[in-house]
């Protein structure tokens, strides 16, 4: 519990530092849309194979503030819905489920940067839902093809506190969860001059290694929750 106490402040002196060293650059701010298509399989024990959630578009808003030509921060929130025909065996019929990013980057260099942030995730159902909320940290790569066009990857670890709730004949029981996973993504953008829009395509890929700590039963429940489709960008930017 201290280690998230310390994370927090830790990332909040980051972003302070960023902001009032780099006072004197002028001021950049990108907001537009993002969306994911993705694919959602859970393997829960490992013992019945691969369970098909679903697939389904997440979409939602991004914001980014560029402090000086090294320093930004970015955030990024997705919502989408999973729903499935009726199965008693299999997922729930309708699953909402968010996925939210905060970043605090720098850049190495023009074709590298390292970045590190908080992540906030979820799903809830008829009956229950789970909650996951933590650090993550990573590195980018940025290789220009053109003036306009650009490719960008970036690679991330996370790790995640949370809980889960069950309904169970009209009662409802909480457990601890932790998740451990990763990140990925590679993505091709193009930056229209006289809009000033960046458009951005590609595809994103994400496996969280979920442990429940079901006290109520005195049993762990581990879940691997695999997420991976296409994705699409739109944003704006601004100077001030």
């Amino acid at each position: 519990m201290h280690f998230k106490k310390v994370f927090m402040l830790v990332f909040s002196i980051f972003i302070l530092t960023a902001a009032f060293s780099t006072a004197s650059y002028s001021f950049g701010i990108s907001a537009g849309v993002s969306t994911w298509y993705t694919w959602w399989e859970l393997d829960e024990n490992g013992e019945d194979g691969k369970i098909d959630m679903g697939d389904t578009l997440m979409y939602g808003p991004m914001v980014a503030l560029r402090f000086s030509p090294q320093w930004s921060l970015s955030s990024a929130f997705l919502y989408g819905k999973f729903e499935n025909s009726s199965d008693s065996d299999g997922p729930p019929e309708e699953i909402k489920r968010y996925d939210s990013d905060t970043a605090l980057n720098y850049s190495l260099n023009k074709y590298f940067r390292i970045f590190a942030g908080f992540k906030f995730m979820g799903y809830k159902f008829e009956g229950g839902k789970n909650n996951g909320y933590g650090p993550g940290i990573g590195i980018g790569i940025v290789l220009p093809v053109t003036e306009q066009f650009i490719i960008m990857g970036s690679f991330s670890g996370l790790y995640q506190w949370g809980t889960e709730e069950d309904d169970e004949n009209g009662v409802t029981y909480e457990s601890d969860v932790t998740s451990k996973g990763f990140n990925t993504s590679l993505a091709l953008a193009y930056y229209i001059p006289a809009a000033s829009v960046t458009l951005s395509a590609g595809f994103r890929y994400q496996y969280l290694e979920m442990e429940i700590d079901e006290t109520y039963k005195n049993r762990t429940k581990n879940m691997d929750h695999t997420f991976y489709g296409f994705t699409f960008s739109a944003a704006y930017s601004l100077e001030l």
